[in-house]
């Protein structure tokens, strides 16, 4: 491994705790000035609660306040970023790509709600990163598009409908027809899992962003997931 790779993953470990900070004014609509503080008891928190990851570990999960329970996104969030630094290294746009999609997994699985600024920064970062592909675009937003119509919104939100624009931009055809796959297969087991535990019924609604977000994740960094949808799917490739 080469000596740079810890590095890049303190940094990322770090951008990934300003994006809870992200993550939170944005879910409180709350302005992204001021210092960090505990959401629960307002206490403004010190360097030493705002170290990646190890605040988590030598606080024990809790605030060093009021005690209670701090949520395991905040080391979730430094950790997976930290690693999307490495895998992503030295291209910067698909960083901040999957940056972006992190922070929408994350506010969509709390408040089933993809603000539109993310989403239109993450288009303008896929016409600087990308040789766009207006069918991948195209192909994903009209897709969705018609099951939102189909459904009244109910099925699929418009907020899904706008993400797979730049989803698509970026992925081209066939790597839009891995997104909706993957995304759609997760969905699925992740809903049944739930029934099947009790933890929800066929009426409970589940936001479908997490799941596109995570799965363009996996198909911007590792092609092969394409490849393998591809192969599952239709043994010859679509037009590009």
């Amino acid at each position: 491994m080469s000596v740079i790779y810890p590095f890049l993953f303190v940094f990322g470990a770090a951008v990934g705790s300003f994006l809870n900070v992200v993550i939170l004014r944005s879910l409180k609509a709350e302005t992204l000035g001021g210092r960090s503080y505990c959401p629960h008891c307002k206490q403004q928190l010190s360097a030493r609660d705002l170290i990646p990851i190890f605040s988590f570990i030598f606080l024990h999960g809790r605030c060093r306040t009021c005690f209670h329970p701090i949520s395991i996104q905040y080391p979730v969030v430094e950790l997976v970023v930290g690693i999307l630094l490495m895998l992503t290294y030295p291209d910067i746009l698909l960083f901040i790509a999957t940056c972006l999609l992190v922070v929408l997994f994350v506010i969509d699985l709390k408040s089933f709600i993809l603000p539109d600024t993310y989403i239109v920064i993450l288009t303008v970062t896929a016409l600087l990163r990308w040789p766009v592909s207006l069918p991948g675009a195209a192909i994903g937003a009209g897709f969705l598009l018609i099951l939102w119509l189909a459904t009244r919104g109910k099925g699929i939100g418009l907020g899904d409908v706008k993400l797979m624009v730049p989803l698509g931009l970026m992925a081209g055809v066939d790597g839009t027809v891995a997104i909706l796959s993957a995304a759609f297969f997760f969905g699925a087991v992740v809903g049944l899992l739930l029934i099947a535990t009790g933890k929800a019924s066929r009426k409970t609604a589940i936001p479908f962003g997490p799941f596109l977000a995570g799965a363009a994740i996996l198909v911007l960094l590792f092609p092969a997931v394409t490849s393998l949808v591809q192969l599952l799917l239709y043994p010859w490739p679509l037009v590009r």
